[in-house]
């Protein structure tokens, strides 16, 4: 084999890498969901993309170097570097070295691109398409031999080139129609300025909020950036942007994301609190604490490492408090129930809130407590913030917090004008009613008492149900019309369960009733729904449900 077949057999081995660079590019861009169509964790699409394009580049330029090397070819460096200005150079030759330039562009970039910015560098990333379709035109055009015969577009080489170029134009037009059929919206924000604080040093400050849902229509893919070890059982899973740069979202102190992988081939989706401060704009933690007979938390425990990617969507959630509602704010969080005050807590005291924050925190053991020594250091550096522990099973003498269970005695001692606060409740269901219950007791009015769970009921809510006296003995019959799959349903489990079982491709989150990520059409028959507060009047009245929410009272057919 000489140099000159090599450099035939590099020039091909770069249009197959610059290809596959291309589709892994346009993928990830869409809300293509690797964790569905990969089999292992292990082969993520994100490296995938990069390395191509790594690998692209050190091949392409090992095309022409194997010409300059060959005594046969006669190349010179020039003529590969400036071919333009090289006597004798076709100007094919030229099309391929501005393809090497702008393929080296783009990779020398992507190492500066949180310094260039993502927006920026993103526009800068689009001159991969001009690279790799000046690549097929060089490589079609150009005799890879050098004995320059007529033009053969039947050649088996450039029939393989004209199929990858092919291959990325149809790609590039799906793309396109996807993004006239999906539009994204930058999130919007409204800007009020506000009154000088009382005893203020300061003039009027302008108060940054976003306004209303555009949260909710995100949806895509985040990076496990960093693991962090909170107790032996909680574990905290820093996400960022697979492409670096600022959160794809904004979210409020409080609001939860959805998140979703594959188990044992099916389907799972669940939700967790942001933990992290909606200041940091880099990246967004959630918590998670190891449910021993759970699915999902023991997998993101054993099987998700740094480097992976989720499939994420949201925020959602209206268990929130960003400082504008009241001057004093009593957080009283059980065990992981810590995770959406914690996101207070750091917002507020990053924001330089004035105001006063009590926060009540319960868990079992002094084990048990989460984020402890971080909130010590908020606790020095706020001087509105104090906190009271309580566990309920300490056998260590040193222990300076509270002992035994929360009462309304202890929340009355540590909050004496609790009954003028906004209170917001997180932890376990009966714990959050058991403190309703005291906060009741002590003169809080319920319009100030917020909880937020996620579990089989939502606290507060009315529910709805359709009467089950007439439902027939036999399991009724579930549709999915667009999927065109069926099974019969049991009375203990919801449409979304059966979906999942199915893999029918119907979004769900909170499965509370609250995101409304799940909501579906119903075509035909009934079911019974419970708290529907993620629906309007107007959906209602159309047919729409929560897959979640909803079980099949008799047959039914669904637009899924």
């Amino acid at each position: 084999m000489t140099l000159i077949d090599l450099s035939v057999d590099a020039g091909l081995a770069a249009t197959v890498l610059l290809t596959l660079n291309i589709l892994f590019g346009l993928l990830l861009s869409t809300r293509y969901n690797p964790l569905d169509h990969w089999p292992r964790r292990a082969i993520n699409i994100f490296q995938l993309h990069n390395w191509t394009g790594y690998i692209a580049l050190a091949v392409a330029v090992a095309h022409p170097a194997f010409l300059v090397l060959s005594p046969s070819a006669g190349f010179r460096l020039v003529d590969v570097l400036v071919p333009l200005w090289s006597p004798g150079q076709d100007i094919e030759n030229t099309v391929g070295a501005l393809a090497l330039y702008g393929i080296a562009f783009i990779v020398v970039t992507s190492y500066f691109r949180d310094r260039l910015g993502r927006g920026r560098w993103k526009a800068m990333h689009y001159v991969s398409y001009a690279a790799t379709l000046l690549f097929f035109i060089h490589g079609i055009f150009t005799d890879p031999d050098l004995k320059n015969p007529a033009f053969d577009p039947l050649d088996g080489a450039k029939l393989f080139i004209e199929a990858c170029m092919l291959l990325v134009l149809v790609a590039t037009a799906l793309r396109v129609r996807y993004a006239l059929r999906h539009p994204s919206t930058s999130p919007m924000v409204r800007v009020s300025m506000l009154p000088p604080e009382p005893g203020a040093l300061h003039g009027t400050r302008a108060l940054i909020q976003p306004m209303g849902p555009p949260t909710r229509g995100w949806a895509g893919f985040l990076r496990i950036g960093r693991v962090f070890s909170e107790t032996a059982n909680v574990q905290t899973f820093r996400l960022v942007s697979p492409n670096g740069g600022e959160l794809p979202f904004i979210f409020r102190p409080g609001q939860f994301l959805n998140l979703a992988v594959d188990i044992q081939g099916q389907r799972l989706r669940r939700s967790y609190t942001i933990a992290s401060s909606p200041a940091q704009r880099r990246y967004c933690e959630v918590t998670v604490k190891r449910e021993e007979l759970g699915a999902f938390s023991p997998h993101l425990h054993q099987h998700i490492a740094e480097g992976d990617v989720l499939e994420a969507e949201g925020p959602f959630g209206q268990f929130v408090f960003d400082g504008t509602e009241s001057r004093k704010v009593v957080l009283i969080g059980g065990g992981v129930g810590i995770t959406p005050m914690m996101s207070m807590i750091r917002f507020l005291t990053d924001e330089c809130w004035v105001g006063e924050t009590v926060l009540l925190y319960a868990c079992r053991t002094p084990a048990d407590f989460i984020f402890l020594p971080e909130l010590e250091q908020l606790r020095a550096r706020n001087a509105g913030f104090r906190m009271v522990m309580i566990a309920s099973a300490v056998e260590d003498p040193s222990w300076a917090g509270l002992r035994g269970r929360l009462t309304a005695e202890a929340i009355g001692r540590a909050v004496p004008d609790v009954a003028s606060c906004l209170a917001f409740v997180c932890g376990p269901q009966a714990m959050m009613d058991d403190v309703a219950r005291m906060l009741g007791q002590l003169g809080v009015p319920p319009a100030n008492i917020r909880t937020e769970s996620f579990g089989a009921g939502v606290p507060g809510v009315q529910a709805e149900r359709v009467s089950l006296i007439n439902a027939p003995p036999q399991a009724p019959l579930v549709t999915f019309a667009r999927s065109g799959k069926a099974e019969r349903l049991g009375r203990d489990r919801t449409l979304l369960d059966l979906a999942e079982k199915l893999r029918v491709p119907i979004s769900g989150g909170c499965r509370m009733g609250v995101c409304g990520s799940c909501k579906v059409r119903l075509l035909s028959g009934q079911v019974s729904t419970v708290a529907e507060v993620a629906l309007t009047p107007s959906e209602k009245a159309a047919g729409i449900i929560l897959a979640c929410r909803a079980r099949a009272t008799e047959d039914v057919s669904i637009d899924a």
